[in-house]
């Protein structure tokens, strides 16, 4: 909240104008507008940057996850999670 503050006083913008959403393990403990997964955020935001985009891998300090885009009967969104994590050169299931 603090730094949310300090940001909208420096820019001149008021809270009613902006549009937060919080990710990751803390997102619900975040006063913001929408609460969603990493994942969800990483292929709805790498749609929008370019849409020709199929697959997306997050190496992240605790885990990685390769996302996949596919449209097909099974997921509305056609983003789906592949369950499989890397370590090393070595993949891991």
């Amino acid at each position: 909240e603090k730094m949310c503050g300090e940001l909208m006083q420096k820019y001149g913008i008021s809270r009613s104008k902006l549009f937060i959403t919080a990710t990751g393990y803390g997102r619900v403990s975040v006063d913001a507008d929408a609460a969603v997964t990493e994942i969800t955020c990483h292929a709805l935001g790498v749609h929008y940057l370019n849409p020709a985009v199929r697959t997306v891998i997050d190496i992240g300090g605790q885990d990685s996850k390769v996302i996949v885009y596919e449209r097909n009967e099974k997921s509305s969104c056609g983003f789906h999670y592949e369950r499989q994590m890397f370590r090393g050169n070595r993949k891991v299931s």
